[in-house]
């Protein structure tokens, strides 16, 4: 039997943010990442699949991480500890990796087993929320006899679930299951002619997304219901129908706000971003990267510490900030954050110029998957990763036969806007 290399490496691509919370002998090194490099030599050789968007923006903004960073080093070497050769070497890497999937993996088939993986796992959520619901035991889904990125094996995160009070699947936190179904619920729900299949996905996500009482599921719900709901006014009889949706929409919370207690916690989270309350989640992973990059010096604000310095300069120059409402992760920051204080205020124009081109002449589909990456990236930690690597893939990646539908629908509107001042002349 003949395998199919790139559709292979489309169903590996899938699953790598699931093995990404294993480690492997090598202290460093994530499970997912040396099937990401397994998936790179694989794809090598192989013909591209898309036309990537934006491709010159991502080299030139490869460059100027590599250029700042140096740079931002030497210029504050008295107070980093050594040269940032962790955080350089894996920005630099999965850029390069951006650069090789997003135009090699075939993004149709790569959603295709996404779909079917992310509907499995979010049944098994369901399954562990139930079996709780009654005998107050999590069933585990993390393999007991792998290391896990917690620096213990998964047997030990297992026994400690009985401490836990939220499904998390097969993943470490109910945020990284958030993260994992948010794209493939998108394509699910903005799929045309939607079959029964395609609705008893769209249901279970939602189900999931809700039972895992994560922040992360309340921003992707509503960026994912609101795109959808902003698409469907702008077709045909869009109206009518999307007044029916957000009808329904609207009794379905009603109902759920005043019935289920699961509910109202998760929409609760909200109140965590001040800071103020006894949980200090959504302000750290939302707020207190902005206050400590207030306190950076102007040419840092402008150009950025360079990656992997922000924890070491954030210490020296704006230590108050960093602990102003506790010193819990200091080291933490999101995704947009990460950015905008390694890079700078250039560099974060430059990221989300990058992201912007994902807007440009897309479906509407795609345009939510970006709402959801952006968003993604202001809340939690996404600046890395398989998953981030997914995201982008699918976002910049066009299929070329998209690519030339597109390119015929711009030479026939350019003739037809041609042959008007002709017409007119005439």
């Amino acid at each position: 039997m003949k395998i199919n290399v790139p559709d292979l490496c489309a169903f590996l691509f899938a699953l790598t943010p699931v093995l990404e919370i294993y480690m492997t002998s090598l202290p460093i090194i994530t499970l997912g990442e040396i099937v990401l490099g397994f998936i790179f030599i694989l794809l090598y050789r192989c013909r591209d699949k898309n036309h990537l968007c934006c491709e010159k923006e991502l080299i030139i903004f490869l460059r100027y991480i590599v250029g700042i960073t140096v740079l931002a080093t030497f210029i504050n070497r008295e107070v980093l500890h050594a040269f940032p050769v962790k955080g350089l070497s894996s920005t630099v890497v999965y850029m390069l990796l951006l650069l090789v999937f997003g135009k090699k993996i075939p993004v149709k088939k790569l959603l295709e087993y996404y779909e079917k993986l992310a509907f499995v796992f979010s049944i098994f959520l369901i399954i562990q929320y139930i079996f709780h619901s009654f005998t107050n035991i999590w069933l585990p889904g993390i393999l007991p006899w792998l290391e896990t990125t917690l620096k213990e094996p998964g047997a030990n995160f297992n026994a400690r679930l009985i401490y836990q009070n939220r499904a998390t699947s097969v993943f470490l936190e109910p945020a990284h299951f958030a993260q994992y179904t948010a794209l493939p619920f998108i394509i699910a729900l903005f799929r045309e002619r939607k079959s029964l299949i395609d609705k008893i996905h769209v249901v279970v996500f939602v189900l999931a997304l809700c039972l895992s009482l994560s922040g992360n599921a309340v921003v992707m719900l509503g960026i994912g219901i609101g795109g959808y709901m902003l698409y469907i006014f702008s077709t045909k009889r869009g109206a009518l129908k999307g007044t029916f949706f957000m009808c329904l929409l609207l009794t379905v919370i009603s109902i759920l706000y005043f019935k289920s207690k699961t509910f109202v916690e998760l929409i609760g989270r909200a109140n965590e971003i001040s800071g103020n309350e006894s949980a200090m989640s959504g302000y750290l992973r939302v707020i207190r990267g902005y206050v400590v990059y207030n306190e950076f010096d102007l040419f840092s604000k402008i150009f950025g510490v360079g990656c992997g310095n922000y924890l070491d300069y954030a210490i020296a120059h704006a230590y108050g900030a960093l602990v102003s409402k506790g010193s819990r992760n200091i080291s933490y920051i999101n995704g947009f954050q990460s950015y905008l204080t390694s890079t700078g205020l250039i560099g974060a124009c430059m990221y989300l110029n990058i992201l912007r081109t994902a807007f440009v002449k897309r479906p509407a589909v795609i345009k939510c998957v970006t709402g959801a990456f952006l968003g993604l990236s202001l809340i939690s930690g996404f600046s890395g990763g398989p998953l981030w690597l997914i995201f982008l893939t699918v976002m910049l990646g066009v299929p070329y036969e998209e690519q030339e539908e597109q390119t015929g629908r711009e030479k026939n509107d350019s003739r037809g806007s041609a042959t008007v001042p002709a017409a007119n002349a005439g």
